[in-house]
């Protein structure tokens, strides 16, 4: 786990970004029909904004 946080230190940013694009993916999937599997339960959308507000949290602590 040490590990992993310290590769995050290196990278900042790359949580809240990442939780950006999750949260994007669920807008866009929302309006095409093939996609609509992702939108059930909004769940990428939860997805996203957990990882972003913890990767903010994490940043600030590193």
């Amino acid at each position: 786990m040490k590990d992993f946080l310290n590769k995050l230190a290196e990278v900042k940013g790359i949580l809240p970004w990442s939780g950006i694009v999750l949260v994007v993916i669920s807008l866009i999937a929302q309006f095409i029909p093939a996609l609509s599997f992702l939108t059930a339960g909004n769940w990428l959308l939860h997805l996203g904004v957990i990882v972003g507000l913890g990767g903010l949290m994490v940043a600030d602590a590193l």
